[in-house]
């Protein structure tokens, strides 16, 4: 006995949403699962290729243990919300407990500002306090909600306190005392806890402008060196031109502030590129970029590759025009102790630290704009 018109007409139209409904959940099925994937083997490239080293944050920044009075202690960030909080506090009795990380994840904080110390180093040996002074040092802030990330040189030359050693060149503070006794540094000059620290193979993270095809940078300055030229404006570097690009200052007009201001320009197109819709569209490529990135650098124990994998995804929307390099202040260069070096402008440095803590780099840099860049 055939079905009535009405109960065929009925039946066919709910077939067709079923069938309809199929196929949405089995795409939404094979979705989940490919970002499954693509997490998956980001957080295995990171497993495998972070180095941590122990004892790269000063005892002071462990959870509990910062003291009153400490360098930098008493600090507070301002989340997204324009509320802010202590940066001492224990995330939930996570087991890392360190700012900046969930117990969830580990992972960023929602609303929470970050700030990495970047050390740059010929090698990772020089991760050892004893294999002499650092080549680079810079700061990496994200703003709280991931929109903006602020790429701060400290020239080397800069003439500032040592926690226990008196006054001296930044880049002493590794010398004597490794990437711990350089945050301590970098905590009492500016008043804001570092988050976590990374010593850098600057040899080896230009090896990622291989990877990359080339990076795109515009050149302030004409300038040859070691067999390699580099016309003003733009230029794409990779490999060895990459690198004589960054460590030369002799051919500059102003020495290490230019080869600075070079070393942010590359490292800015490396995270760029690196982050781009071309690289993140094939998870092959993008995991690989994470694998020979985490194998440039040691890391702080408490950059787990759970924190590492939760932070480049949260980065991942970040393009040029939202990456702003800058330099710490400098009121000019003179002479200590025999050595030629940079004077601290504290006015400045003490602005810096402010817009650090209050996220409010934006108006830093409206009133400091030749910082930037």
């Amino acid at each position: 006995m055939s079905k009535p018109e009405p109960t065929r007409r009925w039946y066919r139209r709910h077939r067709k949403v079923a069938v309809g409904l199929t196929a949405l959940v089995s795409v939404s099925v094979v979705a989940v699962g490919l970002v499954g994937a693509y997490a998956w083997s980001v957080n295995h490239a990171l497993s495998s290729h972070l180095h941590h080293q122990a004892n790269m944050l000063p005892a002071h920044d462990r959870p509990g243990q910062r003291a009153a009075g400490q360098p930098g202690a008493g600090t507070s960030r301002q989340s997204h919300s324009g509320s802010t909080g202590s940066d001492n506090a224990d995330d939930g009795g996570s087991a890392s407990g360190h700012a900046g990380t969930s117990p969830a994840g580990p992972g960023p904080v929602p609303g929470k500002a970050l700030d990495f110390v970047l050390i740059g180093s010929d090698s990772r040996a020089a991760g050892d306090a004893r294999q002499g002074r650092s080549d680079a040092l810079m700061v990496l802030h994200l703003d709280a909600v991931r929109q903006h990330a602020y790429l701060i040189s400290f020239p080397r030359d800069m003439w500032v306190p040592i926690p226990g050693h008196g006054e001296a060149k930044i880049n002493a503070a590794y010398a004597w005392g490794g990437p711990a006794l350089t945050v301590r540094t970098l905590e009492q000059m500016l008043g804001v806890q570092m988050d976590h620290v990374a010593v850098i193979d600057f040899t080896g993270f230009i090896e990622l402008t291989k990877l990359l095809g080339g990076v795109t940078i515009d050149n302030d300055y004409a300038f040859s060196t070691n067999g390699y030229t580099y016309p003003k404006g733009e230029i794409t570097l990779s490999g060895d031109r990459a690198l004589w690009f960054v460590r030369d200052r002799h051919q500059l007009p102003r020495g290490d502030f230019d080869r600075d201001a070079n070393q942010r320009k590359v490292v800015k197109a490396i995270i760029d590129k690196g982050l781009s819709r071309s690289t993140l569209a094939h998870p092959e490529r993008f995991t690989d970029f994470v694998a020979a990135f985490a194998d440039t650098m040691s890391v702080d124990s408490t950059f787990t590759a759970g924190v590492a994998r939760s932070l480049a995804f949260s980065v991942r929307d970040l393009r040029s025009d939202d990456i702003v390099t800058l330099q710490a202040p400098v009121a000019g260069t003179g002479t200590a102790d025999g050595q030629s070096i940079d004077v601290v402008d504290w006015t400045g440095v003490s602005a810096l630290g402010r817009a650090l803590r209050n996220g409010s780099l934006p108006d830093y840099l409206r009133h400091h704009p030749a910082e930037s860049g």
